[in-house]
């Protein structure tokens, strides 16, 4: 964890996300959206169940085919989700260390909605 000191005192940002235990990659936030922060901390694991599980809770809540991301704001390490609409929506937003945007090789599958 990386410990960030604020007026408020030390807040542990993790590394990792809650659910899967991925590492999480540094993401640029997109332009034109409503959030402050440059960059936020997102879990791109495709096997993470915060992930998996969007899929079938925004259809059985929303009707939608969609998902989110688990995120984290690096600043002061509030928790947030980043909403998609396919596994590689927002990739192009991930940063490498040098700053760079990561190219993304899309995989053979998809996440079916799941019925119960």
């Amino acid at each position: 964890m990386t410990v960030h000191g604020s007026r408020r005192g030390t807040t542990a940002i993790p590394e990792t996300c809650p659910h899967c235990g991925s590492r999480l990659k540094t993401w640029r936030v997109p332009d034109g959206t409503s959030w402050e922060e440059p960059t936020f901390l997102a879990c791109f694991n495709d096997d993470c169940s915060y992930y998996v599980d969007g899929w079938t809770w925004m259809w059985e809540q929303f009707g939608q085919r969609a998902s989110y991301r688990f995120a984290v704001n690096p600043r002061h390490g509030g928790t947030l989700m980043i909403p998609v609409w396919s596994a590689e929506a927002t990739r192009g937003q991930i940063v490498d260390e040098a700053g760079e945007a990561t190219r993304y090789e899309r995989p053979d599958r998809q996440h079916p909605v799941r019925t119960a």
